[in-house]
C-alpha cells in the first residue's frame, strides 16, 4: 500500500501523519509526505514541516519519501495523486464548524470532492487499528466501500463489522412484522442491500477477517455514529455518492453529516464516476 500524507506542519496534519504511521506499520505500507508551497513567504515553514515529518517517520522506522511542490495545496495534492499511483490519502481536519468545508478546512474538502482514491480524515486517531466499521447502504457506491474496507481490515489485521441502517418504521405501522425485516431476512432478500451484505460477508470469510454484520434502524448518519461509539471502533469506512454532472457534490449528504458529527477517523471511498447525461 502506498499512502500519500500531505502536511503543512499543523497539529491536525501531524495527527494525520501519526495515523498514517499506524496504518503503514500494520499494513507494511510506505508513505510519501507532501509539502506544498503556496506562498514564497511561507517556503521556510513548508520546509520545516517536511523536515519534522521526515524525522518522525525515520524514528518510526517507516519506509518513506518526502516531496515538495509549488502551487495551490489542493490542486498539488490531487496532481500528486494522479501522477504517482497512490492507494490512499491520509489528511487531517480542522476544528468544528457548521459547514463541512470549514470543519475540514477548504483543502481537505476539495481533496475529498475530487479524489479518485479513498481519503482518510484522521481526526483524533487511535494508536492501533483493531476494529473497523464499514457502512453499507445498498447504493452502487457501496460495492467499492465493502471491497476497500474489507481489504484494509485484512491488511492491518483488524476485525470488521458491516453495518446497514434502515429507516425507522412509522409509529402508525408499529407491530406489523412484515415491515420490520430481521437481519437474516434482509441478507436472504433479493435487494441491493441484501446482495451487498452477502457479498461483504463472503469477502470477510474469504479473507479470514473476524467480524459481524449489524442492522440498525433510525437516521442513517446518527446510527452510524452511535454504532461507532458504542462499539468503540477505530475507523469508520463509508462510501461517497458519485456526481453525474460537474456542479453536483461528490461527497453525499450522509457522508458529510458523519464527517461533521464524529470525532473518529473516517475513510471516504469514492464510487465509480458516472458521465453527465
Amino acid at each position: 500500500m502506498h499512502i500519500l500524507a500531505p502536511t503543512d506542519g499543523s497539529e491536525h496534519a501531524r495527527q494525520a501523519l501519526e495515523f498514517a504511521c499506524t496504518l503503514a506499520n500494520q499494513a507494511t505500507a510506505n508513505i510519501t509526505v507532501l509539502g506544498v508551497i503556496e506562498d514564497s513567504d511561507r517556503a521556510d515553514l513548508a520546509q520545516l514541516a517536511l523536515e519534522d515529518a521526515d524525522r518522525l517517520l525515520e524514528d518510526r522506522g517507516i519506509q518513506h519519501t518526502v516531496k515538495l511542490r509549488h502551487g495551490h495545496a489542493a490542486e498539488q495534492i490531487l496532481r500528486e495523486m494522479e501522477e504517482d499511483g497512490y492507494d490512499l490519502i491520509v489528511m487531517g481536519a480542522r476544528g468544528r464548524s457548521r459547514l463541512t468545508r470549514f470543519l475540514l478546512g477548504t483543502v481537505s474538502f476539495r481533496v475529498l470532492e475530487h479524489s479518485d482514491i479513498p481519503v482518510l480524515i484522521a481526526r483524533q486517531p487511535r494508536p492501533q487499528i483493531t476494529d473497523i466499521l464499514v457502512a453499507v447502504g445498498g447504493r452502487p457506491e457501496g460495492e467499492p466501500t465493502i471491497c476497500f474496507g474489507t481489504e484494509l481490515a485484512q491488511k492491518v489485521g483488524a476485525n470488521a463489522t458491516l453495518l446497514h441502517v434502515t429507516s425507522p418504521v412509522p409509529q402508525m405501522y408499529t407491530g406489523l412484522e412484515e415491515m420490520e425485516a430481521t437481519l437474516p431476512e434482509l441478507m436472504q432478500s433479493d435487494t441491493n442491500e441484501g446482495r451487498q451484505l452477502r457479498k461483504g460477508a463472503r469477502m470477510m470469510n474469504d479473507r479470514q477477517i473476524e467480524g459481524d454484520v449489524e442492522l440498525r434502524r433510525g437516521l442513517v448518519e446518527e446510527e452510524i455514529i452511535r454504532e461507532a461509539v458504542e462499539g468503540d471502533y477505530d475507523l469508520i469506512v463509508i462510501g461517497s455518492s458519485v456526481p453525474a454532472a460537474p456542479w453536483r457534490l461528490l461527497v453525499g449528504n450522509i457522508t458529510r453529516r458523519v464527517l461533521d458529527n464524529t470525532k473518529r477517523p473516517v475513510l471516504v471511498v469514492p464510487g465509480e464516476r458516472q458521465q453527465a447525461s
